[in-house]
């Protein structure tokens, strides 16, 4: 049997230093070389450069913001598949399973 971790819910001032910190770790790493990663025109690319701008348009001190952008509660995840030859890209919504399992819930 494993220990359960339990953490208690974030304050809202911890959640804003915490977004303060990831602004100035983003600000100041060093560039991401898009060219090396991505072929020239294609859809990673496009998808790449709307996040990168969608970041540099983003004002991360609003506490609205931040608390709805970095809200880890729920389990619905978004997967996007990129079909090259269709040039269309197609998201997948699925649900994660639960960090309990049958298991944890026998002992």
């Amino acid at each position: 049997m494993r220990d359960q971790i339990i953490s208690s819910e974030k304050t809202p001032f911890e959640k804003e230093y915490a977004a303060y910190q990831d602004w100035i770790k983003y600000k100041t790493s060093v560039p991401f070389a898009r060219d090396f990663y991505f072929k020239k025109g294609s859809i990673s690319e496009k998808n790449w450069m709307n996040v990168d701008k969608e970041r540099d348009s983003q004002w991360y001190f609003d506490g609205d913001k931040i608390s709805s952008a970095q809200s880890p509660d729920s389990n619905i995840a978004e997967e996007s598949e990129v079909d090259d030859e269709n040039d269309s890209g197609s998201v997948e919504k699925f649900e994660l399973m639960p960090r309990t399992t049958e298991a944890d819930k026998k002992n």
